[in-house]
């Protein structure tokens, strides 16, 4: 199936802190959910680098390192549902909204994707990024659409 237009009409930044910009650059529309594609920008702060190449863990199926580790990202609709996705965590059961990791070879290790399921019923949804390791906080979200 061939990938739909972004819902955005431009990238919009997450959270920005100690070395790392992290952005939401497209929500893809299904019909049975959406994609959310985000990248990492910045420089990598050694000592995480170091933590997350020594912990022994599996990176992607493509042998690529994950940049993401510590990253936590919420998802809530308007109509109540919500969800949130952990970095290197065990998946477990989810009341009404599933989000899901997943690898595109054609992107970089910069580039994380994830899938949520359903797409909420209005469209609207509220995304929040904390990433404590490069103090993003999480106060702030975006609403879509953007």
């Amino acid at each position: 199936m061939k990938r739909p237009r972004s819902l955005l009409r431009e990238p919009v930044v997450l959270g920005g802190g100690k070395g790392a910009t992290l952005v939401l650059d497209a929500i893809y529309r299904f019909p049975d959910g959406f994609e959310l594609e985000l990248t990492r920008d910045g420089s990598p702060n050694l000592a995480l680098d170091q933590r997350r190449s020594s912990n022994g863990e599996a990176s992607d199926p493509y042998g690529r390192r994950d940049q993401f580790v510590g990253l936590q990202i919420g998802l809530n609709s308007t109509d109540g549902r919500g969800a949130m996705f952990k970095a290197r965590s065990l998946p477990g059961a989810l009341p009404a909204l599933i989000v899901s990791r997943f690898w595109r070879i054609e992107s970089g290790e910069e580039t994380l994707w994830l899938w949520a399921a359903p797409f909420p019923r209005d469209g609207r949804f509220m995304i929040l990024a904390r990433w404590p390791d490069y103090e993003i906080a999480g106060e702030d979200g975006i609403s879509t659409p953007v």
